[in-house]
């Protein structure tokens, strides 16, 4: 019988442990007369010296073979033949090496801390090993947060951008929480069990939360003329956590009235504007106060002064 022809449709695919799993397709036509297939690694691409080799049934399902573990970032070669009374046929190899990785290590330094009776914002680092020995040799695509009760019941997941290491999430007084925390990257592809867990109990206790921001202000004194307005604007250094209400507040409201109210939105450094009424000739302090005690930061103030139209001339 004549040799059968190679595999078809070879792939390589990185598990954790650094591992690679070889998958393929009998040969077009498909001979009766396959015995198996062959599948061999190899540190250089003329195989002079083989890593570790493999040999797969022909009735196998899937036609795959896994191979390793190999030395974190070894990059490997590889190719598979199909052998039949004949001998082997010639080999379909990969067109490069493929790097042996690893899943990437647990997040580093988790903080959670409660910023309201109902919610806490939970930070972590990076991992210290992406996969390959190295903090950035793999791409991390995102993190997967999960919220798992006592009994195991998942509540929540949440995906957070690789840049942000950092979440919101509410939770219920007394009640006590499982965080697990997983590393997405092309090796590991999906949340496990095996990723950083950190358990949180909250009692919902009555505390005063401060959470400081810093504010920049469009201006320090606004000026215009009696029955017209001005404003100025506030824009929050940090994304709040939650909404920010802050109250606005005139020392002498028959001189300028300012807005009564403005609102930083949660996750937003999106500038608030503050309009005054000029009323009647003369100058007023106008101060600010953050609703509750969730927030601080705003001791500045802004002088509004109000001119006779003539003073313009």
């Amino acid at each position: 019988a004549p040799l059968a022809g190679p595999p078809l449709g070879l792939t390589a695919t990185r598990s954790p442990g650094r591992v690679l799993t070889l998958a393929f397709s009998p040969p077009s036509p498909f001979p009766l007369s396959i015995t198996g297939y062959r599948a061999e690694l190899s540190l250089s691409s003329s195989f002079a010296t083989l890593l570790t080799s493999s040999l797969i049934p022909p009735d196998a399902m899937p036609l795959e073979a896994t191979l390793g573990p190999f030395t974190q970032g070894t990059c490997v070669y590889f190719r598979v033949f199909t052998a039949n009374p004949a001998g082997l046929s010639p080999p379909v190899a990969g067109p490069t090496c493929v790097r042996a990785l690893d899943g990437p290590s647990h997040v580093t330094q988790v903080q959670v801390e409660a910023i309201s009776e109902q919610q806490i914002v939970v930070r972590w680092g990076a991992p210290a090993d992406a996969g390959d020995g190295t903090p950035d040799g793999v791409e991390i695509f995102h993190y997967i947060v999960q919220v798992l009760l006592p009994d195991g019941a998942l509540v929540q997941t949440v995906q957070v951008a690789a840049a942000r290491r950092l979440v919101l999430l509410d939770v219920t007084p007394g009640i006590d929480y499982r965080l697990r925390i997983s590393t997405i990257t092309k090796v590991s592809t999906t949340a496990t069990e095996d990723s950083l867990t950190v358990l949180v109990t909250y009692t919902g206790a009555a505390v005063r939360y401060y959470v400081p921001l810093d504010f920049s202000f469009s201006t320090s004194v606004t000026t215009s003329v009696v029955g017209s307005t001005s404003s100025f604007t506030i824009k929050p250094g940090a994304k709040p956590y939650v909404d920010a209400v802050v109250h606005v507040t005139s020392s002498d409201p028959a001189s300028a009235v300012p807005t009564a109210r403005i609102v930083f939105t949660a996750g937003s450094t999106a500038p608030q504007t503050v309009v005054v009424l000029h009323k009647r000739r003369g100058s007023a302090t106008i101060s600010f106060r953050p609703e509750g005690t969730n927030y601080a930061g705003l001791e500045s103030t802004v002088e509004a002064e109000t001119i006779a139209t003539e003073e313009l001339l």
